[in-house]
């Protein structure tokens, strides 16, 4: 009989167990996330997989109570999208894709706030403005990092993150769904790791 919850799920593969310890060991206390990507997170596992996964991704974590706008750790913030994706790639199979979907979800709660709205505003419906002013949204959302965007055509560009904490995956599902905010078909994200917390992103539409 299928048990409900973490128990029932695989266990976390042995790459994102050696990625998420490389992660933390390279973290400081100084490294916060805002409040509204861990509500995330919780909310989505509670919906996808029920209240119990929620209550266990919730353990890997110090912190009770998450306010929008203030600054949390980084370390809580990898172990719980870590355990939350082991958690939902027990329904969609895959590890990779459950990172993927939580960046989704984590870029689509920050827009809908009074900064993504504000940031959404600058950038109006240009594509070129929005990814131009990809940096000035991360540096709202985390303190970590630095990101440059270098235009390769009208309608492409690269995107360079260094010294991010996220997965590659997880930025894949983000910038897509910024992207597709304006353009919802014919967009391409790919990415290619430059480094342990370095990585470079291909952007395109047509």
């Amino acid at each position: 009989m299928m048990t409900s919850g973490l128990n029932a799920e695989r266990a976390m593969p042995a790459l994102a167990r050696l990625s998420l310890k490389e992660r933390l060991d390279r973290a400081t206390a100084a490294d916060t996330v805002r409040g509204l990507f861990f509500n995330g997170v919780l909310d989505l596992v509670r919906t996808v997989t029920g209240e119990e996964a929620a209550r266990r991704c919730r353990s890997t974590i110090s912190q009770a109570r998450f306010f929008d706008f203030f600054s949390y750790s980084v370390f809580d913030f990898l172990r719980l999208t870590f355990t939350a994706a082991q958690a939902l790639s027990y329904r969609r199979q895959d590890f990779d894709d459950a990172l993927f979907q939580l960046g989704q979800r984590g870029m689509k709660d920050f827009l809908a706030s009074m900064a993504g709205r504000t940031f959404l505003s600058f950038s109006g419906t240009d594509e070129r403005r929005l990814l131009t002013n990809l940096p000035v949204l991360f540096r709202t959302a985390v303190s970590y990092g630095e990101r440059s965007v270098q235009w390769t055509g009208p309608r492409s560009c690269l995107l360079d993150m260094k010294r991010d904490f996220m997965p590659t995956t997880y930025h894949e599902g983000a910038i897509r769904t910024a992207m597709e905010l304006l353009h919802p078909q014919a967009v391409s994200v790919q990415s290619t790791p430059l480094g342990p917390l370095d990585c470079r992103f291909e952007i395109s539409w047509e």
